[in-house]
C-alpha cells in the first residue's frame, strides 16, 4: 500500500480525530490570514495618507536667538544635501509694493499711510507647496500655481480679482515705495506681473477691523521667487538674497521628518536657523493604523505559538497511542522517513481543506474584523483640531488640516498574503509532527513491539 493511500485511510477511519485537527488548523489559519489581510489594508491606507496628507519640515531665521541667521540658497542647499528623500522644496520670501489696487479694508484704510494700499506680496518657488495651499485654507480656482519656471506672474484671491475687475492674462504693477527701500534710486521702480491664477479662501481666517491690510488672505499675492529676489535687491542693499519666510522641504516618507529635524537641529552650522515640523495632520491620522498593525502583528505571532504548541502536544498524544502501527511499520521495512513523511502527509491533507476554507471565510470576514478594530483604535486617538500654524510668522496663521483617518479599510484577498499564511502554517504542521514522532522514531522496532506485548 502507497504511503499516500495509508495516510488518506488513515484520516477517513479516524474522523474524530481528524475533525479535532481540522477545527485547530482552521482557527489557526483563519485568525493568522484575517491578520495578515488586515496589515495589508492598514499598510495600504498609510501609504495613502503619507501621499495625500501635507507634511514637511521648514527652516527659517531663528529670531529669538541671538546669533539669528539668515536663510539663503546656500542654507537651503546644504539642507537639501542632508535629508533623506526630498521630493520637493519651496523658499519663500516676502514684500510690499504699492498697487493702486482696491484692496479689503483694514486697520489703515482712509489714511495716507503707504500700507493702505501695498498688499501683502509672497514669492514662492512653487505656489503650490505653500502651506497655505497645500492645507487647502486657499485653493486655485481659475489657472495655476506658480512654478519654478516661472517668471513675473502671480496668483491673487478671487475678492481682489472681483474688486478690481481683473481676470486670467491681465497685468497687475507694483512700485516699490520709497518709505520701504533704502536706495534712492529704486524709490517707485515698477515690477509687473501677469495673473495665472486665482483662488478662493476656504477656511475663516482670524482677522478683524483692526487687523492691517497685509494679514488679510484677500490681499495676498503669490508671485515667483526669480521677480521677489529682484524686488528684494532693488529694495534694499542690506538684505542680500534670502528668504525671509524660510524654506519648506517636502519628504517622500513623512516619518523621516522627526529624525531629520533632530539631527538638523542637532548640527552646529544649524545655529540661528529655527527647524520646525509640521505632521501633525498625519501622525495623528496614522496614530490608529498603526496601533492596528501592531495590535495584529501580536495577534498573529501569538495565534500561530500557541498553535504550534497546541499541536505539537496533541500530535505526540496520538502518537503514542500509535507506537505498535509504528513499530509494525518500520519492522517490516518501512523507513523512519517513510513514516514521518505518512504523519506529515495525514496532517497536511487535513491542513489543506483548513487553509481552504479558512482562506474563504478571512476574506470575508477580515474587512468586517479590520474596520471594528480601526474603530476601536480611532476612538482612542486623539483628534487634530483647527488650531494655528506656529511656523507661519509673516503669514497669516492658516488651519492645520483635521486628521483624516481612513473610515473603513479594503482588505482584498491577495495571492502574496496567503501564501505566507500557507508557508507560515504548514510550517507550523510539519515542526509539530517532526516534534512529536521523534521520541517514537529514536526507538527501535523490535523494542516498540516488545513495550506493546
Amino acid at each position: 500500500m502507497s504511503l499516500a493511500k495509508r495516510a488518506l485511510l488513515y484520516v477517513r477511519r479516524n474522523l474524530r480525530k481528524s475533525i479535532v485537527l481540522f477545527l485547530i488548523l482552521f482557527s489557526m489559519f483563519f485568525f493568522a490570514i484575517t491578520g495578515l489581510f488586515v496589515r495589508t489594508a492598514a499598510d495600504a491606507a498609510a501609504t495613502q495618507l503619507r501621499q495625500n496628507l501635507p507634511s514637511f519640515l521648514k527652516i527659517e531665521t531663528d529670531r529669538e536667538s541671538a546669533a539669528a541667521k539668515a536663510v539663503t540658497q546656500d542654507t537651503v542647499d546644504a539642507v537639501r544635501q542632508r535629508l533623506p528623500g526630498v521630493t520637493a522644496c519651496n523658499p519663500m520670501e516676502v514684500y510690499f509694493l504699492e498697487t493702486g489696487l482696491r484692496l479689503t479694508p483694514g486697520a489703515h484704510a482712509g489714511t495716507q499711510d503707504v500700507m493702505a494700499r501695498a498688499p501683502r506680496f509672497i514669492g514662492n518657488a512653487d505656489s503650490g507647496l505653500n502651506e497655505n495651499f497645500l492645507y487647502r485654507t486657499l485653493e486655485i480656482i481659475q489657472g495655476r500655481a506658480v512654478t519654478p519656471q516661472d517668471r513675473g506672474v502671480c496668483v491673487v484671491s478671487e475678492t481682489l480679482a472681483q474688486a478690481n475687475h481683473l481676470a486670467l492674462g491681465d497685468t497687475i504693477t507694483g512700485t516699490l515705495p520709497a518709505e520701504m527701500t533704502d536706495k534712492p534710486e529704486s524709490a517707485g521702480r515698477a515690477f509687473s506681473y501677469e495673473i495665472i491664477g486665482i483662488f478662493a479662501i476656504q477656511e475663516d481666517w482670524p482677522t478683524s477691523p483692526l487687523s492691517p491690510e497685509q494679514d488679510f488672505p484677500q490681499n495676498f499675492i503669490f508671485t515667483d521667487l526669480s521677480t521677489a529676489m529682484d524686488v528684494q535687491r532693488a529694495g534694499s542693499a542690506a538684505y542680500g538674497a534670502r528668504y525671509r519666510l524660510g524654506a519648506s522641504f517636502i519628504l517622500e516618507d513623512p516619518r523621516q521628518l522627526q529624525p531629520a529635524a533632530r539631527e538638523l537641529t542637532a548640527s552646529s552650522d544649524m545655529e540661528g536657523i529655527s527647524v520646525t515640523v509640521n505632521d501633525k495632520a498625519y501622525r495623528t491620522s496614522a496614530a490608529p493604523l498603526e496601533t492596528l498593525d501592531s495590535l495584529t502583528r501580536t495577534l498573529v505571532a501569538v495565534i500561530l505559538v500557541a498553535s504550534a504548541l497546541l499541536l505539537t502536544l496533541l500530535l505526540t498524544l496520538w502518537v503514542r497511542d500509535r507506537k505498535h502501527e509504528m513499530g509494525i511499520y518500520l519492522s517490516i521495512g518501512i523507513r523512519k522517513r517513510g513514516v514521518l513523511l505518512q504523519l506529515l502527509l495525514e496532517c497536511v491533507l487535513i491542513a489543506a481543506v483548513a487553509f481552504t476554507l479558512a482562506g474563504a471565510a478571512s476574506g470575508a470576514a477580515s474587512g468586517a474584523i479590520g474596520n471594528a478594530a480601526l474603530g476601536a483604535s480611532a476612538a482612542q486617538a486623539p483628534t487634530t483640531g483647527q488650531t494655528p500654524n506656529p511656523i507661519a510668522q509673516q503669514v497669516n496663521p492658516v488651519a492645520e488640516p483635521a486628521a483624516r483617518t481612513p473610515a473603513y479599510l479594503q482588505a482584498r484577498v491577495g495571492w502574496g498574503t496567503l501564501c505566507t499564511a500557507a508557508g507560515a502554517g504548514m510550517a507550523i504542521v510539519a515542526l509539530s509532527v517532526t516534534l512529536s514522532a521523534i521520541p517514537i522514531l529514536r526507538t527501535k522496532p523490535k523494542a516498540i513491539l516488545s513495550s506493546m506485548s
